[in-house]
């Protein structure tokens, strides 16, 4: 038994430890990409023009089915930035309570498999910015397909 489980640790730190083990996914055929979760350090303001007015263009046409809905929490704190490296800042983003995803998806004027269009996916994040314990949100298409579109809720 002993010589079994040390051959399954060694297999298990020979996939971590293989370059190929963590490359990026793969698009399924006739969609556009495939999932990667935002990295901390998003920009919420890219879409933004000069005077604040966001232009929303989630580039998914009149009607698209949701297939899925992903939720991500970031850190309060991006530390890969060298002015938020701190220990202060690392301890805060530890306490830092996550919101629910449950609660986030319960926000959003659509669910899986229903058809949105841009202007709800705006309402909908314009909804996930009202609670005091959001300090941001978007939704970002991370996946179009001909059969409907994957969206990520940040």
């Amino acid at each position: 038994m002993c010589g079994f489980r040390s051959t399954t640790l060694s297999l298990i730190l020979l996939l971590a430890a293989s370059p190929g083990a963590r490359s990026a996914p793969t698009p399924l055929p006739g969609c556009t990409t495939a999932f990667v979760p935002t990295a901390p350090g998003y920009d919420f303001t890219a879409d933004h023009d000069r005077w604040g007015q966001t232009s929303p263009d989630y580039g998914i046409g009149d009607n698209a089915r949701v297939r899925a809905i992903h939720v991500t929490s970031l850190p309060i704190f991006n530390t890969a930035d060298p002015a938020e490296n701190n220990a202060l800042y690392r301890l805060v983003n530890r306490l830092k309570a996550d919101t629910k995803p449950a609660v986030l998806r319960h926000l959003v004027l659509f669910r899986e498999g229903d058809t949105v269009t841009d202007d709800r996916i705006a309402e909908s994040e314009r909804l996930l910015r009202a609670p005091k314990y959001t300090s941001d949100a978007a939704i970002r298409v991370v996946t179009n397909c001909p059969d409907g579109v994957d969206l990520e809720v940040i």
